[in-house]
């Protein structure tokens, strides 16, 4: 699936598969990763939390949010406990059906500013490690992303 979905990305654009590779490849020193947000994140639009990190971080970037982090079973059982606190029976229906549709580790890539931060999510980024790898041929000049506790 990922080998199909990272050729048909790749021909669609210039470096794409390059892009991808060298996310995910560990021997370079900018990756992808999810990080822990603080409690005080959760119910806050993304854009101001967005700025804030940023500013508090100012070499690493927040791409997005990963929603319902953790384990299935445990993401699900609260959901339900939270959906059955409604003495509305077309209510309760509806939330049950919701919990049923939940997708754990859902990421939501680059949201609206508007968008609020759901509590058990994670913060998406792109950092660089501290250990300064980098391919052969390539010049210490070229722009990194900073690592920077989220």
């Amino acid at each position: 699936e990922y080998s199909r979905l990272l050729l048909s990305n790749a021909s669609g654009g210039t470096g794409v598969a390059n892009i991808i590779f060298d996310l995910l490849d560990p021997s370079t020193p900018t990756v992808i990763a999810s990080r822990a947000l603080p409690e005080a994140a959760m119910g806050r639009k993304y854009g101001e939390y967005k700025r804030e990190f940023e500013a508090a971080n100012p070499l690493c970037n927040l791409i997005g949010i990963l929603e319902n982090t953790g384990n299935n079973h445990s993401i699900k059982e609260a959901a339900l406990r939270q959906a059955q606190k409604t003495p509305d029976v077309k209510r309760l229906v509806e939330n049950l059906r919701s919990v049923k549709e939940i997708r754990c580790n859902s990421p939501v890539f680059n949201p609206k500013e508007t968008y609020v931060i759901p509590e058990g999510s994670m913060a998406i980024v792109i950092e660089t490690r501290n250990n300064g790898n980098h391919h052969a041929g390539e010049s210490d000049d070229r722009p990194h992303v900073g690592r920077q506790a989220v």
